[in-house]
């Protein structure tokens, strides 16, 4: 069926982890693996970049013992994905990503203030924090 797919064609599923996907590089290298594999049904699934769950997961950590450098953290993490954006698409479709991601880190930063003020952390406000990465290396990917 020549790329064409059909109900009965089966899904193939490709995980990449995290140091998959460290960098433009690395996504560029994911996205050409990806075309020139033969499947017409592919799903993705991609790990946050390097060292991004960690550092969210520090973030919550540093908030709930009012240590400051959560702040700090966050902001390496808006200049590690606007660097990989800006290398990885062109201007338009970079800035509608970025404005995500900003959103995405202001909602962070407003749980973070919460947890500061706590001085504790539910389980949940953790899941919550952690998996932003992966949000943002799947649209990165996607964009590209």
């Amino acid at each position: 069926m020549d790329g064409i797919s059909s109900a009965r064609d089966p899904w193939v599923v490709h995980k990449f982890g995290g140091t998959s996907v460290a960098n433009a590089e690395r996504y560029r290298h994911v996205a050409q693996v990806l075309s020139e594999r033969p499947e017409p049904r592919k799903a993705v699934v991609v790990s946050a970049m390097s060292g991004v769950t960690d550092a969210l997961i520090r973030a919550v950590d540093r908030a709930e013992r009012r240590d400051p450098e959560y702040q700090t953290v966050l902001e390496d993490l808006r200049r590690q994905h606007r660097e990989v954006v800006s290398e990885l698409m062109p201007l338009e479709r970079g800035r509608e990503l970025m404005e995500r991601i900003e959103r995405d880190l202001g909602d962070i930063a407003d749980v973070l203030r919460g947890i500061w003020l706590l001085r504790s952390h539910s389980l949940s406000a953790m899941e919550l924090i952690s998996g932003y990465g992966e949000v943002w290396s799947a649209q990165m990917l996607a964009h590209h």
